[in-house]
């Protein structure tokens, strides 16, 4: 009876979730329309949003239901827009200028918020970025890195506390192709023909907000691998 009373709990709680992320999306349409690329930004890259045209900035705290960030480079807005391309025309991206944490208090539900929020919205890709530290050789500040692939140190699944609803998590979701293959390639040659250095790792997730202890940074050397970045991902 308590299992059953507790299940029946979980699944409204869901249901409240879901219709907060779809409130949120009615709201944000109403100002921006769809969009096809979803870009969340991480401490200090928010100078990136000032490459778009037709810019229409929403702060957080302005969107029904959306959680709002307090690290400091992470200004909490939602800057949509058009980015030129290279070639011809432009396509309309939807930027989240500064990430939520799960360290700053919030529920896994909260942090993930922005990616449900911009599916929502009609965006087909993310396209995450963070500030991690880095043990792959060569490295220095301000290196850039493509993941492609991630081991959960925190041994936390995100997605448990969803897994009762298939809108909200797929039954038996399969991450063996998490991270697109395609656009790691499209990176890669767009750097080498700006002439640019572009790394490729493993993400080690941690929880952070602290460092890692450097047994620990020795830890995921040897054991994970020699070419990873650490942080916390949980979206």
């Amino acid at each position: 009876i308590i299992f059953h009373i507790s299940r029946v709990t979980m699944l409204t709680s869901l249901e409240q979730y879901y219709q907060n992320v779809e409130v949120a999306a009615d709201f944000v349409k109403a100002e921006i329309g769809l969009a096809s690329i979803a870009i969340v930004l991480g401490s200090g890259l928010s100078g990136f949003t000032n490459q778009l045209q037709k810019r229409v900035v929403m702060p957080y705290k302005d969107i029904p239901n959306m959680p709002t960030t307090s690290v400091p480079g992470n200004p909490g807005e939602l800057v949509s827009g058009e980015l030129p391309l290279k070639c011809e025309g432009a396509v309309k991206v939807m930027c989240f200028a500064g990430r939520i944490h799960h360290y700053e208090g919030y529920t896994f539900e909260q942090v993930n918020f922005q990616v449900r929020l911009a599916a929502a919205c009609g965006c087909s890709i993310l396209i995450a970025t963070n500030n991690a530290g880095g043990a792959i050789d060569g490295l220095v500040p301000g290196s850039a890195v493509v993941i492609r692939d991630h081991i959960r140190m925190t041994h936390v699944d995100p997605l448990r506390s969803v897994a009762l609803d298939s809108r909200l998590c797929p039954p038996k979701l399969n991450l063996d192709n998490m991270y697109s293959e395609r656009l790691a390639k499209l990176a890669m040659e767009s750097a080498d023909r700006l002439g640019q250095t572009l790394y490729e790792g493993t993400y080690c997730w941690t929880s952070g907000p602290t460092y890692e202890t450097p047994a620990e940074v020795r830890f995921f050397l040897p054991n994970v691998s020699s070419q990873c970045l650490i942080g916390d991902g949980h979206r």
